[in-house]
């Protein structure tokens, strides 16, 4: 294997492409490849050879699990086998994975269940007998937004189970369920201990235990750029082996043992913390070390086709992304022998958020300058303090008072106002990714030219994401609800018409009133927008104040800047309104629409009506219609507005012809006449909807009316967002999140 001495790399690299193009079928990463056996061509003969057994091994292994077994999506009875150790939540609800039975194999699936204590209650490895139902877990509803689906096919599971009852359960009674409850009831003794903040980050870190509270921690260590130290670094693994080394030797254990101790206990270890990638990773680079006699390069490149062949589908995993890409920039980094300007921790924690950066900043839409600052500071804290502090919080998790202890440092992560900038920048396009990492690239051999591109390149960056190149219309996906969002060409704002939500029943102890739920916009609305890159809006329209258009509302005036708020004066002197809007009238720019007929919003371009006349305890029949003119084609939004609505909008503009129609009130068959589609003669209709929601919309009456009458459509229910954007020379191009 000399002739393969530090080539290594181009296998690994090979791998990696050919598996990202079997899996995506993205005509990208097919002409990446071309391009790089092209590279490849000009190497040894040996090592042209293994790039050709490389590409047929990895295309042999990734077809492989593209053919998952089917599994019936109907409900019906399943086997499972469960570790409990993968388990999360309460009696309540609870989910994590598990092990079906399916034709003749195990396969992971995601599972769920509600009032379900005997899942909360395992204490083994249990064979569970359980009548549920199979479904294939679904994509970004949103453009841009996260796939659920994609991250659960990096962990291999392409189906999940909603179990409904459990029938029969079963302990595992065999060798490697016996290895498995010790490994439970070691960690369940840390697991018990995630009420109380700091055990909840130091089980994510030394444990790879997620839960609850240490989820709410997750988007303050994203900002601050310590996210890698709980999910992908692995660096701790050094750290502790380095600390036991040491302790090894002051206690006179010699070399030749404590090697054997440590390597025995980094074995466990990866055991116990149920393989990750970090993990695995630095224990693996530990051995090939020890054992091997490859370089670090060439050492970390097999470990990388280990990864990739063992479980392909890992290549869609930032976590594995992210480790293996800081593992490679150190080793690069110590090939240069250019002086570093300044201390050599500094220079690597640049250049390592130089090249994180692009992946996390499209991952989670926004920059965060300082990221480098706080990740020095507190990466500082880390090298010096993880393993004491480890140490200290394992001897106190077994002693109750040292629990109670622990509690009352709890305060040390109460949220903090700190000077941290943000900019929003959205899930913007690969080629920037491919731009950036040139960019870092290029900072990484000669920092001296670069630092003046860099500051440019992440200037541009700024003033081009979230921009949309063409004028566009988006119907948002809100669940049961409404919200479209029109955007003018080369802009990073626009306008709402609606904004979606819901109220929760659970009331606010000093209200009687039925309060906004805050947690759905953040996952709805707000996500999305954040995900399109919009900064601010121009404006808003809410048709009327039911709490499926306009509940999100609040939350969207304290996230984004708003300059304008648009509703009719029967909206604004409703309850609905004054209840949920009152605490913000004073920070409102309200414009209240009151006389008849169409009303200018946008010159040119948006136009409201609706009926003034319309009784006041009737919010459907006083929506506001909105009249939208995406270029030469018109778009008509009609809110919820009834058959009886519809019919004096008809009366009072006769000659109202659209070539885009949002149908009224989701479908519903109080709303959309045939003498509404008769007269606008749409080209195609828009219903925005809940999936599988409780009041059946659309109903098949609007269905039916729109086959008959020749008229396409599209509903959110089925294909998530929908966008339709101008293409210059084209015309309208339309596209939805959900497309196969």
């Amino acid at each position: 294997m000399k002739y393969l001495n530090n080539q290594w790399i181009f296998l690994a690299i090979m791998a990696y492409i050919v598996q990202n193009f079997w899996l995506t079928l993205h005509w990208g990463w097919g002409l990446l490849g071309v391009a790089f056996f092209i590279r490849c061509l000009f190497l040894t003969k040996i090592v042209k050879q293994f790039v050709f057994i490389v590409i047929v091994i990895s295309s042999v292994v990734t077809f492989r699990t593209r053919t998952q077994p089917l599994v019936s999506q109907e409900e019906n009875t399943y086997l499972l086998q469960i570790d409990p150790i993968y388990l999360n939540g309460d009696e309540e609800y609870i989910t994590g994975r598990a092990k079906l039975w399916s034709q003749g194999e195990w396969l992971t699936i995601n599972v769920k269940g509600s009032q379900l204590s005997t899942l909360h209650q395992l204490d083994q490895v249990t064979l569970l007998q359980v009548k549920g139902r199979v479904t294939i877990p679904e994509g970004a509803r949103n453009f841009g937004g996260f796939n659920y689906q994609k991250f659960l096919q990096s962990q291999n599971i392409d189906y999940q189970i909603e179990i409904k009852t459990i029938e029969r359960a079963q302990s595992v009674n065999n060798f490697f369920g016996y290895f498995l409850n010790w490994r439970w009831r070691l960690l369940n003794h840390f697991q018990k201990l995630d009420h109380i903040r700091l055990f909840s980050l130091y089980n994510r870190l030394i444990w790879n235990l997620s839960s609850t509270q240490y989820k709410t921690h997750r988007e303050r260590l994203i900002e601050f750029g310590i996210i890698h130290f709980f999910a992908i670094s692995g660096f701790h693994v050094t750290l502790i082996k380095n600390n036991i080394d040491y302790l090894l030797r002051r206690f006179g254990i010699i070399n030749e043992v404590g090697s054997l101790i440590i390597d025995g206990l980094l074995i466990g270890y990866t055991f116990l913390t149920c393989f990750p990638v970090g993990v695995v990773r630095s224990v693996g680079s530990h051995f090939l070390k020890k054992y091997g006699s490859l370089s670090r390069m060439d050492n970390l490149s097999l470990l990388v086709l280990a990864f990739l062949w063992f479980n392909p589908r890992i290549v869609l995993s930032t976590g594995f992304q992210l480790s293996f890409l800081i593992s490679y920039i150190l080793i690069f980094i110590e090939k240069i022998p250019k002086p570093l300007p300044f201390s050599q921790s500094i220079q690597l924690a640049i250049i390592c958020t130089l090249f994180t950066w692009p992946i996390t900043m499209r991952q989670n839409y926004y920059w965060y300058p300082l990221q480098l600052i706080w990740g020095l500071i507190i990466g500082k804290v880390f090298d010096w303090g993880i393993f004491p502090l480890a140490v200290l919080l394992t001897l106190l998790s077994f002693s109750p008072k040292g629990q109670l202890l622990v509690q009352h440092f709890d305060f040390l992560l109460e949220p903090i106002e700190l000077f941290q900038p943000k900019i929003l920048v959205g899930h913007y396009s690969w080629v920037l990714v491919i731009v950036l990492m040139a960019v870092a690239g290029r900072w990484l051999v000669d920092w001296q030219q670069a630092w003046k591109f860099t500051i440019i390149s992440y200037i541009g960056l700024i003033l081009i994401s979230g921009r949309c190149h063409f004028e566009r219309i988006i119907v948002l996906d809100v669940g049961q609800g409404d919200a479209v969002l029109y955007q003018a060409a080369f802009s990073n704002q626009g306008w709402l018409i609606d904004v979606g939500g819901k109220v929760s029943w659970n009331r606010d102890a000093n209200s009687s009133q039925d309060q906004p739920e805050e947690n759905y916009a953040k996952k709805t609305i707000l996500s999305a927008l954040a995900a399109l890159g919009v900064r601010q809006l121009e404006g808003i329209v809410i048709t009327h104040p039911d709490a499926d258009h306009f509940a999100n509302l609040p939350a969207i005036i304290k996230t984004i800047p708003v300059k304008e708020i648009v509703i009719s004066n029967i909206g604004f002197h409703h309850q609905n309104w004054q209840q949920v809007m009152g605490p913000y009238q004073n920070q409102l720019p309200l414009t209240i629409l009151e006389a008849p007929g169409w009303q200018t919003i946008i010159p040119d371009t948006l136009w409201g009506w609706f009926d003034t006349n319309a009784p006041r305890e009737d919010l459907n029949e006083s929506s506001i219609v909105t009249l939208l003119k995406l270029s030469n084609r018109s778009f008509l939004n009609m809110g919820d507005l009834g058959k009886t609505g519809e019919q004096k909008l008809l009366t009072t503009i006769p000659n109202l012809d659209i070539n885009l129609l949002k149908v009224g009130h989701h479908g519903s068959n109080t709303s959309t006449s045939k003498q509404l589609i008769e007269q606008t003669t749409p080209e195609m209709a828009l219903i925005s909807v809940g999936k599988n929601n409780r009041y059946g919309h659309p109903h098949q009456e609007v269905t039916v009316l729109l086959q008959q009458e020749q008229i396409p459509y599209l509903s959110t229910a089925d294909n998530g967002a929908i966008e339709m954007m101008v293409i210059p020379f084209k015309g309208i191009n339309i596209r939805h999140a959900l497309s196969p």
